[in-house]
């Protein structure tokens, strides 16, 4: 059962995100969701974010990934995270214009400086993409100047 809608998720700021900022001109607007240990949602990509026709660009299907990831950070363990690397695997094309499901999770927190993350986007059962990533905390420096924290 998918939580409902008054559950989302949202960051308190990052306004000019293409990937998750609501008010983006251009951006994927994406929604993020906490089910159990993961990070959640279900997104349909429209055709401007095409590759070949009908199918994602895979620039932008490693984007949603990563977004999936850094929310993991964010929502689950209440850091901004930085990637610091993302390895993207593709089994079968994603469609534009039709659901996605997207999930991310941690897969390991024994390095003292990063988190394993991993993520991967499914349509009708069936996996597309997915992804493992180091994620390091974002410098607070960085943090500071980028608004990242209301």
């Amino acid at each position: 059962m998918r939580p409902r809608r008054d559950q989302r998720l949202r960051y308190p700021t990052f306004p000019d995100c293409i990937g998750c900022a609501e008010d983006h001109p251009h951006g994927l607007h994406l929604e993020f969701y906490r089910e159990g240990d993961a990070i959640v949602g279900w997104p349909t990509v429209d055709a401007s974010w095409q590759g070949a026709k009908g199918v994602l660009h895979g620039g932008a299907a490693a984007m949603i990934l990563d977004e999936f990831s850094c929310a993991v950070s964010f929502f689950l363990r209440d850091v901004v995270a930085v990637t610091g690397e993302l390895t993207v695997r593709y089994a079968a094309a994603c469609p534009t214009e039709q659901e996605l499901s997207v999930r991310a999770w941690v897969a390991d927190e024994s390095h003292p400086k990063y988190r394993v993350i991993e993520a991967e986007i499914r349509r009708e059962g069936i996996l597309l993409a997915s992804s493992r990533g180091r994620f390091f905390p974002m410098s607070e420096e960085l943090e500071a100047s980028s608004g990242s924290r209301p």
